[in-house]
C-alpha cells in the first residue's frame, strides 16, 4: 500500500486545483496560500486528508484505496461541481467519476460509524472501570 506525507498530498490536490482553473497561475505561492487554496477546494488541510486515507486504509473500508479518487470526491463535496466539469477537471469520464465519488463518500460515512462507534465505546470503558462509578 502506498503511503503518502503531507506535501505530496499538498502537491496533487494543487494539481488538481491548477486544472479546475481557467488560467492557472504561473507564479510561485506561499505556504499559506498553497494550504488556503487547497482548503478551499477539498474542504480540509493535507494533515487531515492524510488521517483520513489513513483510517481508510486501517479500517479496510474500501479495497485498494487511492489518493487521488478521496481527492476527487472531497472536491465534489467541497465544490458540487457538475459532473460534466468533474469529468473535465480529473480527466475520467462521467459514469468512472460517479461511481469512485459515491464509493468514496460512502467509505467516509462508514468511516465516521466507525469512529464514533469506537469512540463511544473507549469512552464507556473508561467511566465502567473508574473507581467512582456509582453515578452510572
Amino acid at each position: 500500500m502506498t503511503t503518502y506525507d503531507e506535501h505530496e498530498i499538498l502537491n496533487e490536490g494543487l494539481a488538481l486545483h491548477q486544472r479546475h482553473q481557467a488560467k492557472a497561475s504561473k507564479s510561485k505561492l506561499g505556504a499559506k496560500s498553497q494550504l488556503d487554496r487547497f482548503r478551499s477546494m477539498f474542504g480540509i488541510s493535507p494533515v487531515s486528508v492524510k488521517r483520513l486515507f489513513d483510517d481508510i486504509v486501517e479500517g479496510d473500508v474500501l479495497q485498494s484505496p487511492c489518493m487521488k479518487r478521496l481527492l476527487s470526491a472531497l472536491m465534489w463535496l467541497k465544490t458540487y461541481l457538475t459532473e460534466t466539469q468533474m469529468s473535465y477537471i480529473s480527466g475520467h469520464d462521467m459514469k468512472t467519476l460517479r461511481q469512485y465519488n459515491w464509493k468514496y463518500v460512502n467509505a467516509i460515512a462508514d468511516l465516521k460509524v466507525l469512529k464514533v462507534r469506537l469512540f463511544t465505546i473507549n469512552v464507556y470503558d473508561c467511566l465502567v472501570s473508574s473507581s467512582h462509578t456509582s453515578f452510572l
